[in-house]
């Protein structure tokens, strides 16, 4: 669902934040299946929904995978 991302953390935050490239198809095919009507990808991208759904997402296969709470991304850029 993800065609790049980049993550950033420092030591003076307690969380992760994710800049993400979503695959542009699989997000039009979620947003049809919901029921999210925007005219361009852009408009699509910023709908809580949407990047609601890429978090979720994300944090799903972070915590198949083991990793900790603070390894998680916390919000995300798309």
């Amino acid at each position: 669902m993800i065609t790049e991302i980049f993550v950033y953390g420092d030591s003076f935050q307690s969380y992760l934040i994710g800049i993400v490239v979503p695959n542009r198809g699989m997000i039009k095919e979620f947003a049809t299946k919901e029921g999210i009507l925007k005219e361009n990808i852009d408009d699509l991208l910023k709908t809580k929904e949407v990047k609601s759904y890429v978090l979720n997402e994300m944090n799903k296969t972070g915590k198949e995978a083991k990793l900790l709470g603070f390894e998680l991304v916390k919000n995300t850029y798309t």
